[in-house]
């Protein structure tokens, strides 16, 4: 750990490369909060309000009700083209080809495309795409004529759940106080996911009782409206700092900062610890590809039990029905 004369000498340097001498005090506080956390109530400049925010920081969180009402508004509609063979499906294998298709398209492409998707669009722009496609998806379920053409779209689903699924919680986590970003994202994401889950088995009774040859196809394409809301206001929250940081955007990273942290110190901190530990993974990266990084899942040990714990859980999960 740097001295404190030290850190004061990386953060003037830090706030010189990045035209921030303005807030040059309020970066050394929030550097020294970020180095030691327990120091920060301790210290002599900051004041009451500033110590008052570091104990009571809100968290956001954002809903993954899409993804849960995309997951199961399909139970009931299947139901019905099953029973009636409104698609021609005469073999049991076609008919799991057809409901499982978005998580064959999830598994193989979708979760993959995150990272490209998140290069290129950041992470506001890989959660409209996903949602967008989703959108699409809903319109074309609901008008789909045969098994060829409803497997295709339900395939098409699954890229942007996968994408989707893996982007909002580290967008939602990068809100938050940061012990409490990864279980707290995630349990958000999962109780978003359950009320999604609810919404689609809701739109199933709902819709049960109409013709046969139309509730099916209202059935898919309920799933178009919550979609559409994500896309309407995702532009309208502030893109992730740490991919700003990560592009080298960092005015703009401090600005958002400031618009999600309730004080200048908290940003800052935030900033600035953000700012760390993005150049060391620079560091540690360097002359390494998504082959190499991908590889590393399973030659690295430490990396290789967390794979290894987690696609296990995540596997095991699919059997509780």
């Amino acid at each position: 750990m740097p001295s404190s004369k030290q850190l004061f000498r990386d953060v003037i340097e830090f706030c010189n490369k990045y035209d921030l001498m303005d807030h040059v005090e309020v970066f050394k506080k929030g550097a020294l909060i970020s180095q030691n956390p327990a120091w920060a109530t301790s210290l002599h400049d900051l004041s009451e309000e500033e110590k008052e925010a570091l104990e009571r920081e809100p968290m956001c969180s954002l809903a993954a009700a899409v993804q849960g009402m995309d997951e199961t508004v399909n139970n009931g509609a299947q139901a019905i083209y099953f029973a009636e063979d409104q698609l021609n499906i005469t073999s049991k294998n076609i008919r799991g080809v057809v409901v499982g298709a978005p998580y064959l398209a999830c598994a193989i492409i979708g979760c993959w495309l995150t990272e490209p998707l998140n290069g290129l669009f950041a992470r506001r722009g890989t959660i409209f795409i996903s949602c967008l496609i989703a959108a699409v998806a809903s319109v074309w379920e609901g008008v789909a004529n045969t098994w060829v053409n409803l497997f295709i779209v339900r395939f098409v689903l699954g890229l942007g759940i996968g994408s989707k699924s893996s982007t909002v919680p580290v967008y939602a986590a990068g809100k938050m106080l940061s012990r409490s970003n990864a279980r707290c994202s995630r349990y958000v994401w999962q109780m978003w996911t359950a009320f999604g889950i609810m919404l689609g088995n809701i739109m199933g009774v709902a819709f049960m009782s109409l013709d046969r040859d139309i509730s099916w196809r209202l059935m898919l394409g309920s799933t178009v409206v919550l979609p559409l809301i994500v896309c309407a206001q995702v532009y309208l929250c502030p893109e992730s700092p740490r991919w700003l940081i990560q592009h080298g955007k960092i005015q703009k990273a401090y600005t958002n900062f400031r618009v999600l942290r309730p004080t200048d110190i908290q940003a800052a901190r935030d900033l600035y610890y953000a700012y760390v530990g993005v150049e060391l993974e620079r560091k540690i990266n360097k002359g390494k590809n998504f082959f190499t990084m991908f590889i590393e899942l399973f030659t690295i040990p430490r990396n290789r039990r967390a794979t290894l714990a987690s696609k296990g859980a995540t596997g095991f999960d699919e059997f509780h029905g």
